[in-house]
């Protein structure tokens, strides 16, 4: 399997597990969004990793960049990340 579809893989196995409502959609626009009508998460693949966890920690607090959005990320870096910023999830 390709990186980029290995990745796909466990991306949708994070987003089942966080925000199970949400569906994740690619795009080829050099960034991340989250709808929150839709519930989709929509990601081009080159926002990477880090990308991924910020538009999730969107949905998963509904909220913008404050604290709260901010904790968020923090938490879901640490528990799908390892030192190198590569993804750990197994």
């Amino acid at each position: 399997m390709k990186k980029p579809e290995k990745l796909k893989e466990k991306f949708e196995l994070i987003l089942k597990e966080e925000a199970k409502d949400f569906s994740l959609v690619y795009i080829e626009s050099g960034g991340g969004l989250a709808l929150f009508e839709r519930k989709e998460l929509w990601l081009d693949m080159s926002f990477g990793l880090g990308g991924f966890l910020h538009e999730l920690a969107h949905v998963t607090t509904k909220e913008g960049h404050t604290g709260i959005f901010a904790d968020e990320f923090s938490r879901l870096v640490n528990k799908y990340c390892d030192f190198k910023g590569e993804l750990s999830y197994e």
